[in-house]
């Protein structure tokens, strides 16, 4: 997704929740909300970008447990 794009959506779904809840949020918080939908839509477009094929696994990770005894 280009720059632009992603500017677009990340103006979209603020004003989304601005237009729910401005009314609740002085200006500063206002800011915060910008900030963490900008985070969150780049961290879906980088989830987005891993490609994945049907019989792809989730990595796992072996732990051995030791009792002490």
């Amino acid at each position: 997704m280009n720059d632009e794009a992603t500017k677009r959506e990340v103006e979209e779904r603020f004003n989304t929740v601005k237009r729910l809840y401005g009314d609740r949020l002085d200006e500063k918080q206002l800011e915060g909300v910008r900030t963490g939908v900008e985070t969150i839509v780049r961290a879906s477009q980088a989830v987005s970008a891993v490609r994945l094929e049907n019989g792809d696994e989730p990595f796992s990770v072996f732990v051995p447990y030791w009792e002490e005894g």
